[in-house]
């Protein structure tokens, strides 16, 4: 019984990358689903992708595996990932045409 569920890392870790994985697949799911999809399942998708996105960072932050500071880096980093994928993915050769 004294043994933890989750056991505790050996060391912190800046950014939180579980934090910063979520962010950026449901961030970019959320955008693809925006151009693809109609207005209310865009938005479906858009605020339910935010709902677990938050759930993530909360989790990280309840079972003390990091701090609020590691999770907020973490989905500023796959903010700042997906806005330039943005940025770069139409430049590429192959989507010129597009």
């Amino acid at each position: 019984i004294t043994e933890l569920l989750v056991p505790m890392p050996p060391d912190w870790s800046f950014p939180s990358a579980h934090t910063a994985q979520a962010t950026a697949f449901f961030l970019a799911l959320s955008l693809i689903a925006i151009r693809l999809l109609p207005p209310f399942w865009a938005g479906l998708i858009a605020l339910l992708s935010l709902l677990i996105i938050g759930t993530v960072g909360y989790s990280r932050v309840y079972l003390q595996v990091h701090f609020i500071s590691d999770v907020l880096a973490g989905m500023v980093l796959a903010i700042l990932v997906v806005l330039a994928m943005q940025v770069v993915i139409p430049l590429l050769p192959w989507q010129q045409g597009k």
